[in-house]
């Protein structure tokens, strides 16, 4: 991230916040040094998730998705003192965009309908700016460069493999796939009902019911970064499909496989 850009961004806030946490009808959300804190919703009329990874002496580090519009990635800094958070990062004409928001609260006649980091982005160059409004969704622990804990991969790395693996399934290319698998690998192909798929020419050929038509409409919007984690693996979608370390992989060789596929729903 451009120098720059950082003393921007303290310039503006300028105390030392290594935690914040928002009380919340007796529960906590917190943003934490050591923890991801993933957020979806609005930018502009676009769909994004954005995570953030706060560190030492008011920094945050993280990124936003944008599948619509094919931007897979986009990594910022920034900083943030209380509950106002600035982000910078460089659009794809190489402009400083900046986010300025705030965490906050929100309810609907009493009722708490979450936390949610809203405000404004501004292309620095033009002035131009677009509304944004993104809801907190999950936690979880990890370093800036693994997010996955239980997988040896690197963000950057798991990302590429689902960025893949949703390629494959969208133009159901069933060789990539079946050569990607943990198998034996469980798959639910219909209600209640659980195949255990024992190697790539059993897989082809239950393709259909594994991976059924709904699925793949429902795949073509989920994001391929900031994943759900847990110690099961990576979840892509809503936990229809779970990447782990593939069979046999060790810290200083490893490759990434599918461990479980739940799409049949």
């Amino acid at each position: 991230m451009n120098r720059k850009m950082i003393i921007n961004a303290k310039k503006i806030l300028q105390f030392v916040v290594v935690l914040f946490a928002i009380h919340i009808n007796g529960q906590q959300v917190e943003l934490m040094e050591g923890f991801w804190s993933d957020f979806e919703g609005k930018l502009g009329k676009d769909t994004i998730t954005m995570t953030l990874y706060p560190e030492k002496n008011n920094q945050i580090q993280g990124n936003y998705c944008n599948e619509s519009k094919n931007l897979h990635k986009i990594v910022f800094s920034g900083a943030v003192i209380d509950t106002f958070i600035v982000l910078e990062t460089l659009d794809v004409n190489n402009q400083i965009i900046t986010f300025h928001g705030q965490l906050k609260e929100a309810y609907q006649e009493k009722e708490y309908l979450g936390t949610f980091y809203s405000g404004t982005v501004t292309n620095n160059t033009t002035g131009n700016t677009q509304p944004f409004r993104l809801a907190h969704n999950r936690s979880s622990g990890g370093t800036l460069e693994h997010r996955y804990m239980d997988l040896f991969a690197t963000n950057d790395e798991v990302d590429a493999f689902v960025g893949k693996m949703k390629t494959a399934i969208l133009q159901r290319n069933k060789k990539w796939l079946a050569q990607h698998l943990n198998y034996p690998i469980e798959a639910s192909v219909s209600k209640g009902n659980i195949k255990n798929i024992a190697d790539e020419r059993m897989f082809i050929a239950n393709f259909d019911v594994i991976f059924p038509e709904a699925f793949l409409l429902r795949a073509k919007t989920y994001p391929t970064c900031n994943l759900w984690v847990q110690s099961n693996g990576a979840a892509f979608g809503n936990g229809e499909i779970w990447i782990h370390n593939k069979n046999g992989s060790r810290p200083e060789a490893y490759y990434l496989a599918i461990k479980e596929i739940h799409a049949y729903f």
